[in-house]
């Protein structure tokens, strides 16, 4: 596997820095190459920013699944690795982790009798730690999951593809009764299909919901009238992915954590 070069960038400073190389180590038995998956969040614990990197081999004789995941470091400028197992297998179609809570979180597959379950797994930024997120009880468990943040609450989309999509919301993280369903949208004519719908973020008013759906198009969701309409952005002719953004003056060069950098700031503001 060749290197690579990861880069943070700050769009609120328009400053860049790039990431110090963290090789991939495993044993030296043959593996095919599967997925590499990251995840980039505050640690509030420690006041740092922390980029997790989950890379997944597969064994060539049994087909085994073997997982490596460092964790880099804004502050200290360097990679560490969990020794810690990741469970289960993660979806390859989330490059990156979802951040709510102060946890990462990703949909993975279990196995069972039934066939393939999905689960949310969780990592804690502050204590570099795995669990496992309770969800909602479902009339029908057959769809393909996801998850986002919105409002700064976790949420999962439960995609029935050719009926209709729900989008759960986890108002107190941690508490399975505290899931609410936010929708329950059958197709509309706006939409020829569910397939890669997905929560942006709320409107100011908060009576409106905005979804990416697919790679071109944005929509507004009405919460109330339950009914869909394009949004146009002009001189915008394709769309990777949509996300939202918290501005934040953090210098990527001191690897300052927001507390310290709002205590030095109120520090300057005195001496003013």
């Amino acid at each position: 596997m060749g290197a690579y070069t990861v880069v943070l960038w700050n769009p609120s400073t328009r400053r860049s820095r790039r990431l110090p190389y963290a090789p991939i180590e495993f044993p030296n038995q043959p593996r095919y190459f599967v997925s590499r998956v990251y995840g980039f969040g505050y640690d509030g614990v420690s006041d740092d920013y922390k980029l997790v990197r989950i890379v997944v081999l597969k064994g060539r004789e049994d087909d085994s699944l073997h997982y490596e995941v460092k964790v880099y470091s804004l502050r200290s400028n360097s990679w560490h690795r969990v020794e810690e197992k990741f469970p289960h297998y993660p979806d390859l179609n989330r490059v990156g982790g979802v951040l709510a809570s102060g946890n990462l979180h990703w949909i993975v597959n279990e196995e069972t009798e039934r066939g393939k379950t999905n689960l949310i797994v969780s990592f804690d930024l502050g204590c570099e730690e795995y669990g496992l997120v309770p969800q909602p009880e479902f009339t029908h468990p057959r769809f393909y999951a996801d998850v986002e943040a919105l409002g700064g609450c976790l949420s999962l989309i439960c995609n029935y593809y050719l009926t209709h999509i729900d989008i759960w919301v986890m108002k107190e993280y941690g508490v399975k009764e505290s899931w609410t369903k936010l929708i329950s949208m059958a197709q509309p004519g706006t939409l020829r299909s569910f397939q890669n719908v997905r929560p942006i973020g709320y409107s100011k008013s908060g009576g409106q919901l905005l979804l990416q759906h697919g790679p071109l198009k944005l929509l507004w969701y009405d919460l109330k009238r339950k009914t869909c309409k394009s949004v146009k952005i002009r001189d915008v002719h394709d769309l990777s992915q949509v996300v939202m953004c918290v501005g934040s003056l953090v210098s990527l060069k001191s690897g300052r954590g927001e507390r310290e950098r709002k205590k030095k700031q109120e520090q300057e503001e005195k001496n003013m």
